[in-house]
Parts: structure tokens; C-alpha cells; sequence
């Protein structure tokens, strides 16, 4: 009998229950579904995890992939919801079947949640929701249940499920899991520590107490007999899965690339990025840079970093290996990433000058340069052997590592120029103005990373375009290292100079810095050779295979450098102290150079080209033989020279001149000694005196003298055979105090053609006579001063020069 009041309350009832499930449906569900923070993590190009570090709430909550493993699918599903595939969030027989055994047991023993209610209640708690398991709060769940079987499909369910599942501690989802506790990947894991991962999400404080272990194991052994019923694993495979031990607590992360890691943290927090770090190559390279400096422990050298960049065919060259210091490696702390640290550059920044100076038409890749001492104010630049020259083609310049010369080159260019072009390409640590660096800039007088350099020897390999080293990607966004218009850029930058980086940011890797023939002209001048002692490094460790280097140490032997540049590949390798404490035996050729050499067998170069291909933009420039300047009408031999376009414009050739010779061209004539038709004009080589004194020491017979005048002929003027080198006309010279405290001295420098002995006069006072090689040691007042010289046949040589006392110590760059 039905009461008549049964059908209007049925169908209330009905009707609110539509009306909740239409809100529901309308309100629940928000989106993000879960807006917990996740740990930063970093993984190299097959995925392979490289580091990571806790959520800013303080769990380990690691992005998970796109798909569940199939085995841990399987065991997940065995364990919480055998129906998932069939209902549509809730499972009415698997709540029939909790009511009964709850009533049985007079108490809460079973729930009926399927694996989409338990997404439900995580995600109601991700927003705040209490953990109450109320009535209310049950329905609340099958609500958003069903609305996430209507929207999402029910793989996406299962990965939201292994997502953020709770695993014990501070251990959510199965990426962290997998790792923290059994170390190794999701997609490594085997049957048996995928039931037991499976088993702890329904009570994930199981692994803290021996008697919740002892349930984890019968909890997984269930597992793994369901699994075994289902045929979803033979009798071997359940055999093999129940005899493996049960995960133990919670164990380190793997720390592949720390500081690079540590970078990527602090450059974009939060998000899970995929470098081209190569974990193998990781690992080999910094196994490699740790046997390399238990070496050099015994000089009292202490770091080392190393960082390999491949230059793809497109697209801005990218990370494979990052050492921040190979201490880490070998076991020491080392908390300091090395990469990042701005150092004195030493030599390392000639072959940019050298390409500038093509550019710009000032050289010539086979001129002649001054190799010939030289001062300006307190900087006076020497060459590592102490030696000179006298002239040197610039290319043997750039291959040699010589200093006079590329002090002398920047000086008459100007730092401006050449600071600029630096800083385009991204060197932003040089952030003092052009007079503050001067020519000591080519020298090691500013300082950047190795970050940095590896970018500018990169844009190099690039035919001259500059572009930032890529360290990770995240979907869409990229990091690079520095880079403009982005907070990145004050890694590792003093916060004084966070005004300098603002500028720096609006022009830093302006695109092309270089030609592409000035380019590949100075990587071919780093190929030369003439470095004995680094080409015996190159030859025993990489077998003579084609490659580009360049070696610098800084003044007082604190930093050594090495970097290599091939078409596929650019090595950097910076060796000292963090401290900067100099040691005696470092010196780049000895400390970083072997270990750069070590390293380049371990990178493949399949695909790439044996080397550069000369570039279409150079052109063929006529040049004279002997000195390699332009070709001018005074010399008579010619060969040619490949250059930039702005060579054709370069200075021509200032060292030939014309000479009358009599008919036997035995003697030297002129128009009051010798009639002219009898005389023969003849092209001749004359150096400055100090470069023709300087060159005829080191290579013996390259110069021809000029033949003697003919007895009533004119001789040379009085200006002609004598050049006083230091102090130079016009110059500022600083004298600073020595070591103990005393002024320093300014040593005088002459040069006479003739090896005359040469007096010499400062304000007319005698400083008395020299020998072949004249040098004074003087200590002339501040103000201004006039030297007077003259050799024994009256040739003459004048300078007028400034004086200035100063309390600094000098600076004397070497290498």
C-alpha cells in the first residue's frame, strides 16, 4: 500500500537531488584542479632526473609525465579500484560492499572510494578543505567525482591519482616517490616496488614503524596475488616480485649536476625543466675535471669548473656538461658555482680584438705588429718570456699569445670600441667605463665567467653572432645564461651593479658582433702553430684532431684558462682558488690545457664537419710580401692575403722606402753626390731602430741592412737612426711605490740602428753614456720633463713627457 504522500516527497526529493548535481556540476571542480607548488627539478635530454629540491611548502612534489608506468597502473588499480575502467567515478557495489563490512565490524574498516573519489577528496584538500569523512563529505566527493569522469579521460584521472598521492613523510606523488624511495625512476621500477609504492597511499605512514611495515608487506603481497589472478603477471614474475625487500626510508635525490641545478632553482623556481645536459657525459666530464685536479692539489691549486657547449646547426648553443667546481665531485664542499664567478680573463680576449681589428680595417691577417716594449702610465706590458720580437705578423701575434702587440693595438684603437662590441655579445661583467680598463683590458684587466667566455668562443664558432647559452627548457619558456630584460641576469652580479645591467640588458647579444670572415680568420690563427709545449698536451690526449684553443693566465698566476673551440663543440676549463690566491706553477698551458684536451675525445663529433668552411665574404686584399701590410707603391713584392671587405681600406704599407743606389748598387747616393741618371732606385725595408734592434736578435738575417753611403754622400738625418722607446713622446708615466715602500724608477729606453753608444739628456742634466742597448733608471719629480738623446754620429731622438707620483702598486699583466 503506498501512503499518499509518497509521490510528491519522491519526486522533491528527486528534484533537489537534480538541482545539487546540476550545481555541482556548474561549480565544483576548480581549476587548477590542484594548485600546490612543485619542487624545481631539473632533467637532462632523455629525462634522466639531474637534481631537484623541495615545493616551497616543503614536500617533495615533483612534476609528474604524461602517462602512469603500466606496471604501477596495474598494481594501483588492482589495489584501490578493480572497476575503474567501467563506473562512472563511483562504484555502487565497491560502497555495498564497505557498508556491509562496516556494519559487520561495528566500526569504519572498508571505504568504498574509487580512485576518481580519492582525486576528489586531494583536491578538495589542495584547496583547503578540512579531512573530515563526513556524510556530507562523501557526497561532496561523488559530486566531483562525476564531474571529473565527465570531463577528463581515465588515464588523466589514474596520472591526477599517482600525482598526488601521499606517500609518507613528505613524499607526494609517485615521481618523488619512486625516487625518494626507491631511487630510480617511475618507468624503472619493478612488480614488487610498484605494490608496495600502490599499498602506501592508503596508509602512507606504513614505512615509519616496524609493525606498519610488516602490514606493507602483507599489503603487498595481496597486491601481487590479485595481480597474479588477473594474469597481469606469471608465477615467475609473482615469485621473483614477493622475495624483493620493501623500500626503505627515504634516501637522497640524485645530485647529477648540482650547481647547475641550484642555477636553474633560482632562475625559475617551481617548474620541472628538461636541459640538453647529457648525464653520461655529466658524469664522465666531471669524473675526468676530479682526476685532473687531484693533479694539481700538489701546486696548491684547489678548483676547478669545466662547461661544454654544442653548437647546433640552428638555434642557440646549448649546455651538455656544467661542472660549478669538480671538488664537489671528488668529495669536497664546494657551495661556490665556479662557472659564475667572475675572474681576470688574462689573454682570453685577443682573438676578439684581432677579429674587431680585421673588421675594422686596422690589420691585416699576416701584418706586421710592434713587438717592442711600451708604456703607458704605470701599465707596462711584457710578453711571458720576457722577449721581444721587433715585429710579428699578427696572426703568429694572436697564436703566439704575445702582449705587446694587442696592448699596442687596443690603445691606438681605443678601449671604447672594443669594450662595446664585448659587452653586446655579453660580456656583462665589464661594467667600468673604457678609461677605467684602458689597453690592460686585452690583458686581464677586466673580469668575466666562464659562462661568459664559453658565449663569446661560441659567437666565434658562430661566424660572429652572438647568442646566450641555453641551460633548460619548460614548455615554451627557455633559460639563458645571462640574459636580457629578465631577473636572470643578476646571477652572480655584485648588487652594485644592478644600474650597469639595466643598460646592459637593452643591448647585450645584439645579433652579429663580427663578420663571419673575421671569425673564422681568428679561430684559423688559433690553429697555428708555435705553442710547443700545449701541442704536445694536444697531441697526446686528442690525437692532433682538428681543433681551435686558446690559452691565459691572469697576473700573479691566480686564474688559468683554457677554452676549445671545434664546429660542433666549445670546451671552457678555469683552474685556482676561490680565494684568488696566485700559486707559482699556474700557468694555463700546465694546469688547464691538458685537461682541455682530455675532454674533447669524450665529445662526439658525428655529423659535424672535419672544420669551418671558409665564408663567402672574404676578399682577396694585395699586400706586401715581406711586412703583410697593404700593398703600397714603395714596395715591390706582392702577395695576397684573405681579410674583410674593410681591408681593402687597411693602412698601407708605412716600413719600405725608396733608396738611390749607384750602378753597382754596392753604395747609397743622392742628387749632390751622384748624377741621376746613373743612379737605381731600389724599394728597401726600414724598420723604426727599436723594432730593427729587436727583430735582428731574434731571427738573425731577415733584415738587410742598407748598403753604406758613398764616401761625400749625405748620411742618415739627424732623426733617422735613433727612437728613445721609454718614455714615448706626449705620454703620462705613473710612478708608483714598490713593494717595500720606496718610488719606483722610470728605466729609460733607447734604441740606436748602429748599436752606437748614445748619451742622453733629462732637462739638460747629463744622464751619461750607454752601451749598445742604452737604458737609465731615473726618478724624475712630478711635472713635465724633456729627454734629449744622441749617438756618436749625431743622430738625435727627443721626447717630452709627463710625471706623476702616485701610492699605488704597478700592474704588469703577463699573459
Amino acid at each position: 500500500m503506498r501512503l499518499p504522500f509518497f509521490r510528491p516527497v519522491r519526486r522533491r526529493w528527486i528534484g533537489g537531488l537534480l538541482a545539487v548535481l546540476a550545481l555541482g556540476f556548474l561549480l565544483l571542480g576548480p581549476r587548477p584542479l590542484f594548485p600546490d607548488p612543485i619542487s624545481t627539478s631539473l632533467h637532462d635530454r632523455r629525462g634522466t632526473l639531474l637534481g631537484a629540491f623541495p615545493a616551497t611548502d616543503g614536500q617533495w612534489r615533483l612534476q609528474p609525465s604524461d602517462s602512469v608506468p603500466h606496471r604501477f597502473a596495474r598494481c594501483a588499480i588492482a589495489a584501490e579500484d578493480s572497476r575503474f575502467r567501467l563506473h562512472p567515478g563511483v562504484d555502487p557495489l565497491a560502497l555495498l560492499r564497505a557498508v556491509r563490512a562496516d556494519l559487520r565490524a561495528h566500526r569504519y574498516v572498508q571505504g568504498g572510494s574509487t580512485l576518481t573519489q580519492q582525486v576528489a577528496r586531494m583536491a578538495r584538500r589542495s584547496h583547503g578543505a578540512a579531512g573530515r569523512r563526513g556524510l556530507f563529505d562523501k557526497l561532496l566527493e561523488a559530486l566531483w567525482a562525476v564531474r571529473l569522469e565527465a570531463g577528463l579521460p581515465k588515464d588523466r584521472i589514474l596520472s591526477l591519482w599517482a600525482a598526488h598521492a601521499p606517500f609518507g613523510g613528505n613524499v607526494v606523488g609517485l615521481e618523488a616517490a619512486a625516487w625518494r624511495l626507491c631511487g630510480k625512476s617511475p618507468g624503472s621500477l619493478s612488480w614488487g616496488e610498484c605494490a608496495a609504492l600502490a599499498a602506501l597511499p592508503n596508509a602512507p605512514a606504513r614505512l615509519s614503524t616496524p609493525d606498519g611495515r610488516a602490514a606493507l608487506r602483507v599489503r603487498r603481497d595481496w597486491i601481487l596475488a590479485r595481480l597474479l589472478r588477473l594474469g597481469d603477471i606469471d608465477s615467475m614474475e609473482w615469485s621473483l616480485a614477493r622475495s624483493e625487500p620493501l623500500p626503505g626510508s627515504s634516501r637522497p635525490l640524485p645530485v647529477r649536476a648540482p650547481h647547475l641545478a641550484e642555477l636553474v632553482r633560482q632562475l625559475g623556481p617551481g617548474r620541472d625543466w628538461k636541459s640538453e645536459i647529457d648525464a653520461a657525459l655529466q658524469e664522465e666530464v666531471a669524473r675526468t675535471a676530479a682526476e685532473h685536479l687531484h693533479g694539481l692539489r700538489g701546486i696548491g691549486v684547489h678548483s676547478l669548473s669545466v662547461v661544454v657547449v654544442e653548437l647546433p646547426p640552428d638555434g642557440d648553443p646549448a649546455v651538455r656538461a656544467w661542472i660549478g667546481d669538480a671538488a664537489a665531485h671528488a668529495g669536497d664542499t664546494a657551495a661556490v658555482d665556479l662557472v659564475l664567478s667572475p675572474r681576470s680573463t688574462g689573454s682570453t680576449l685577443k682573438p676578439f680584438l684581432y677579429a674587431l681589428a680585421l673588421d675594422q680595417g686596422r690589420i691585416l691577417p699576416k701584418q706586421w705588429l710592434l713587438d717592442v716594449p711600451a708604456r703607458w702610465g704605470d701599465f707596462r706590458p711584457t710578453n711571458s718570456d720576457g722577449r721581444f720580437s721587433g715585429m710579428v705578423p699578427a696572426d703568429q701575434a694572436l697564436a703566439r699569445s704575445l702582449n705587446a702587440p694587442w696592448a699596442r693595438v687596443l690603445q691606438e684603437m681605443g678601449p671604447g670600441p672594443f669594450l662595446s662590441a664585448l659587452r653586446r655579445a655579453g660580456a656583462r661583467h665589464l661594467f667600468r667605463s673604457p678609461e677605467a680598463y684602458g689597453p690592460p683590458l686585452v690583458l686581464g684587466g677586466g673580469e668575466l665567467s666562464l659562462a661568459e667566455l664559453a658565449e663569446l668562443y661560441a659567437m666565434l664558432a658562430s661566424g660572429g653572432t652572438a647568442r646566450a647559452l641555453e641551460l633548460a627548457r619548460s614548455g615554451n619558456e627557455r633559460l639563458r645564461i645571462p640574459g636580457p630584460g629578465a631577473d636572470q641576469g643578476d646571477i652572480g652580479l655584485p648588487s652594485a651593479h644592478r644600474r650597469f645591467l639595466e643598460s646592459f640588458r637593452e643591448r647585450a647579444h645584439a645579433g652579429r658582433i663580427l663578420s663571419p670572415g673575421a671569425s673564422w680568420l681568428a679561430l684559423e690563427a688559433l690553429r697555428k702553430p708555435g705553442r710547443i709545449e700545449e701541442e704536445i698536451y694536444w697531441k697526446a690526449f686528442s690525437g692532433g684532431r682538428p681543433l681551435a684553443w686558446k690559452t691565459g693566465t691572469s697576473f700573479g698566476q691566480r686564474d688559468a684558462w683554457a677554452l676549445g673551440v671545434s664546429p660542433r663543440w666549445v670546451v671552457g676549463v678555469w683552474a685556482g682558488n676561490p680565494g684568488g690566491e696566485g700559486r707559482p706553477g699556474l700557468w694555463a698551458s700546465q694546469v688547464a690545457a691538458p685537461l682541455l684536451f682530455r675532454l674533447f675525445p669524450l665529445l662526439s663529433d658525428s655529423g659535424a664537419p672535419g672544420w669551418f668552411a671558409r665564408p663567402p665574404d672574404l676578399v682577396r686584399v694585395p699586400v706586401c710580401a715581406e711586412t703583410g701590410w697593404r700593398k703600397s707603391p714603395d714596395c715591390d713584392s706582392t702577395a695576397w692575403v684573405l681579410a674583410p671587405p674593410a681591408g681593402l681600406q687597411a693602412p698601407p704599407d708605412r716600413w719600405h722606402r725608396r733608396i738611390h743606389l749607384d750602378s753597382s748598387r754596392s753604395f747609397r747616393v743622392d742628387g749632390r753626390c751622384e748624377e741621376p741618371h746613373r743612379m737605381v732606385e731600389a724599394s728597401w725595408l726600414v724598420l723604426p731602430p727599436a723594432a730593427d734592434g729587436y727583430l735582428r736578435q731574434a731571427a738573425p738575417g731577415i733584415l738587410r741592412p742598407p748598403p753604406p753611403w758613398r764616401e761625400g754622400c749625405s748620411p742618415l738625418t739627424a732623426e733617422d737612426g735613433l727612437e728613445i722607446l721609454v718614455p714615448q713622446d706626449g705620454a703620462r708615466m705613473v710612478l708608483p711605490l714598490d713593494l717595500d715602500g720606496a718610488r719606483q724608477r722610470l728605466v729609460v729606453e733607447v734604441r740606436d740602428r748602429r748599436s752606437l753608444p748614445v748619451h742622453c739628456f733629462l732637462d739638460g742634466r747629463d744622464l751619461g753614456l750607454s752601451g749598445p742597448f742604452p737604458t737609465w733608471a731615473i726618478q724624475p719629480t712630478p711635472g713635465n720633463h724633456a729627454l734629449l738623446c744622441e749617438d756618436s754620429e749625431g743622430s738625435r731622438a727627443r721626447s717630452n713627457f709627463d710625471v706623476d707620483w702616485s701610492t699605488s702598486r704597478p700592474k704588469s699583466p703577463r699573459i
